[in-house]
């Protein structure tokens, strides 16, 4: 299970734990958040992730999708294991990750 800090004035996200199916919802909710915020960047940081599933890094590319369709930028703040997940699936191509 994952937890959440979010600050959508400054278009910052920062979850923690592990990103599973069941917080598909959850994750989702936060990033509809972020998107009415008035942050030209957003950022969502998961140096504290330890893994998350397909479904939620979906969310994060449908963020991402959003987010250039109204000219806003998204950056992600992996942790090691997520940055290899991202990189296998080759979404370090897709959105910027931030370098370690």
């Amino acid at each position: 299970m994952a937890t959440y800090e979010i600050d959508p004035a400054a278009g910052t996200l920062k979850v923690s734990g592990t990103l599973l199916g069941e917080d598909e919802t959850h994750l989702r909710q936060e990033c509809d958040e972020l998107l009415r915020g008035p942050a030209k960047t957003m950022t969502i940081d998961l140096k504290g992730v330890e893994s998350i599933t397909s479904m939620c890094i979906g969310i994060i590319a449908a963020l991402w999708l959003d987010a250039i369709t109204i000219e806003r930028g998204l950056v992600v703040k992996p942790s090691k294991e997520v940055r290899r997940v991202f990189q296998l699936a080759g979404f370090d191509r897709v959105f910027k990750l931030a370098d370690e």
